[in-house]
This record gives structure tokens, C-alpha cells and sequence, in this order.
């Protein structure tokens, strides 16, 4: 079934988008479904690129955007989406926490112009692909995951430490990170309580 995903995920996006040639990112809102949709870590890395840019227009603090974005926390960015088709200035321009960021609300922002959330979005897709699954064979291949983006994203910011300071030695530090969107959160705490991965806070998970 794993090896099938990709295709199966697809073929959601294909069903979604049936009236367009491709996916359209004229709403930013459909970016965040496109990035949580999106299978292939090429596309995902594209995505996150106009990600990136989309928040800065949005006016959005330069390191609060470049946190995001490395993290590839689709929560969050979620979050300031449903912020800013609110009405509302997003409250990272101002340094203030806000529980509009968090991950229950996070999971209830308006993501797609048929007024699907997040949430519903991934539990969708987690049912019909095999993803909610608490079984072995499943938590096997959410922990390959897991370990697969920690490994992406350390090598990212391994290869930024080193144009900085031009030397040869140095080691990322990140530690937690927000798991793969693509399984959904009763996997990840299933892994924590195996003792298989631990919880870092706000939604975060680190290898023991």
C-alpha cells in the first residue's frame, strides 16, 4: 500500500482539481492544501519556496517566515492563511503570541475554496490511503518518515551553517521537529507512548 501512496494521492488531487489542467495557487488558501496534497519532497520543496514569498508579501516578520518554513510547519502556516482571509493582522508582525496559531486551530483554518479544513483535509486523506492505521506495518513507515524529513532538514541547515562561516565541521542542531503532515497526530503520539519517538512541546517530536 506505501508504495502506491504517491499515486493515491494523486489521484485525490486529480479528483479535487477535476475542472483544472493543473493544480492553481491563484489563493493562497490552495497553497496550503496544495503542500499538505503535495507527496514528492521535489514538489514539496518548491511549494515551500512560494510559501516563503507569499508570507513575506503577507508582511509576515522575516524570522518568523524562515522559522516556518524550515521547520515546513503546514500548521502554522495554516494558521496565519486563516488570519489573513479573516480579516485579522497576523499577530507574529506584532511578536505576540496568539492561540490562533496553535495546532487545534491551526487544524480548523479554512484551506481550500470548498471550505474543507486542514483537519478534515487530512483525516480524509489519512482514511482512504491507510495512514491512521496504528498497526506495525503503519507506524513502521510513519517512523521512516519521521527519521527521513529530521535527516532533509538537518542537511539543510547544515549546508547554510556552512556558506556562513566557510568551514567544515559544523552540525545542525535542530533536534524536534513537526512530523510529516501525512500521518496524522494519533500515529506520532502512538510512536511517543511506544517510547519510539518523544514529544518536544507544541506539537513537536524528537528521536529518543
Amino acid at each position: 500500500m506505501a508504495k502506491d501512496l504517491t499515486r493515491h494521492q494523486q489521484g485525490i488531487v486529480n479528483r479535487y482539481y477535476e475542472h483544472h489542467e493543473t493544480i492553481q495557487s491563484n489563493k493562497i488558501s490552495d497553497l496550503v492544501a496544495e503542500l499538505w496534497l503535495a507527496g514528492d519532497p521535489k514538489t514539496q520543496t518548491k511549494l515551500w519556496s512560494r510559501a516563503q514569498v507569499a508570507l513575506m508579501r503577507m508582511g509576515i516578520d522575516a524570522n518568523h517566515v524562515a522559522n516556518i518554513v524550515k521547520q515546513r510547519d503546514i500548521e502554522a502556516f495554516a494558521a496565519l492563511v486563516g488570519q489573513v482571509d479573516a480579516g485579522k493582522t497576523p499577530t507574529s508582525l506584532t511578536g505576540k503570541k496568539d492561540p490562533s496559531t496553535s495546532e487545534k486551530r491551526a487544524r480548523g483554518a479554512i484551506s481550500v475554496s470548498d471550505g474543507r479544513t486542514i483537519g478534515q483535509m487530512r483525516t480524509q486523506l489519512a482514511a482512504e490511503s491507510g495512514q491512521d492505521s496504528l498497526e506495525e506495518p503503519n507506524l513502521k513507515r510513519a517512523l521512516k518518515a519521521f527519521r527521513r524529513k529530521i535527516k532533509s532538514l538537518r542537511r539543510e541547515d547544515e549546508s547554510k551553517i556552512g556558506s556562513r562561516y566557510v568551514t567544515m565541521g559544523r552540525e545542525s542542531n535542530i533536534c524536534a521537529i513537526t512530523p510529516p503532515s501525512n500521518f496524522p497526530m494519533t500515529v506520532w503520539n502512538k510512536l511517543a507512548e511506544l517510547g519510539r519517538l518523544k514529544k518536544a512541546g507544541s506539537g513537536t517530536f524528537e528521536l529518543p
